[in-house]
């Protein structure tokens, strides 16, 4: 039982049941008119003293009790702030230190970088044509235009790991067979941004190419499209005819399900070999 508690009990005690019952004995005696009516007077004082008494006591240390709780309350909160900046303060600190570390990877990697750049041989990234371009090849001379294509032979189309997507060849091609462009080809979106951005005539041939070194055209053919942006028509020529084709790869494709490469040649001009 705490202090506060027992100075409440006592003042109740001699409050509400000394101080009464001392009143009530000495009206009694009063009525009676006897003299022990002074006692109860002086028992009723005494009450009404203590009572005083403890009250006050209680009170004094109900505050020095709120004044204690005040003071560790503010202990308690400034140790709490105390500690949160040492948090801060060690947070700040980690940041500080991961952001010197990120700094010193990244100046690492920039200095990687640049000698790995340095290291790079130019002569490997350079196309050996890198100083003719499409619009060079279209203002060239015929003759001129010619000597600026690379001749290619069967196993080079077919088997090659260079893609050859934009390049000028020169091929020795055997003509196959013709086909078209049909209507349903022109329905997909492939076929027909091909179709329409080369200007393309409907009618095309499948192509054998010459193996080098030998008189044989057999295996795998190649797409040999026509343009009418050139003067060459498709029914100028003829399937069985031996042609020698100078122009431009539009497309080339090393992921064919046949396993051979896949290629659509444009020519620009075309030599019949008979």
């Amino acid at each position: 039982m705490n202090v506060n508690a027992l100075m409440g009990m006592l003042t109740i005690i001699t409050l509400f049941i000394c101080c009464p019952i001392s009143l009530i004995i000495m009206i009694v005696l009063l009525v009676m008119k006897k003299k022990q009516w002074l006692i109860s007077l002086i028992c009723l004082v005494v009450s009404a003293v203590l009572s005083m008494g403890f009250i006050a006591i209680g009170v004094t240390y109900s505050i020095i009790t709120d004044d204690n709780v005040t003071e560790l309350a503010s202990a308690q909160s400034e140790s709490g702030e105390q500690l949160q900046n040492e948090n801060e303060n060690q947070v700040s600190s980690q940041q500080s230190q991961d952001q010197e570390t990120i700094t010193s990877e990244e100046q690492e990697n920039i200095e990687q970088t640049q000698e790995d750049i340095e290291n790079i041989d130019i002569e490997e990234t350079v196309p050996a044509n890198e100083n003719i371009n499409d619009s060079d090849m279209t203002m060239m001379a015929e003759e001129e235009y010619k000597e600026n294509c690379q001749e290619l032979f069967y196993d080079d189309v077919f088997f090659g790991d260079t893609d050859l997507t934009g390049e000028y060849l020169k091929l020795n091609l055997f003509v196959s067979e013709k086909y078209y462009f049909t209507k349903e080809d022109l329905y997909k979106d492939s076929i027909y941004t091909l179709y329409t951005d080369n200007n393309l005539y409907t009618d095309f041939y499948k192509c054998c190419v010459l193996r080098k070194d030998t008189d044989s055209y057999m295996g795998e053919q190649i797409d040999v499209l026509f343009t009418q942006d050139y003067d060459l028509v498709p029914d100028d020529y003829d399937c069985g005819m031996h042609i020698i084709a100078y122009g431009k790869v539009i497309y080339y494709s090393q992921n064919s399900w046949t396993g051979y490469n896949q290629l659509l040649f444009i020519p620009r001009y075309i030599e019949v070999l008979d």
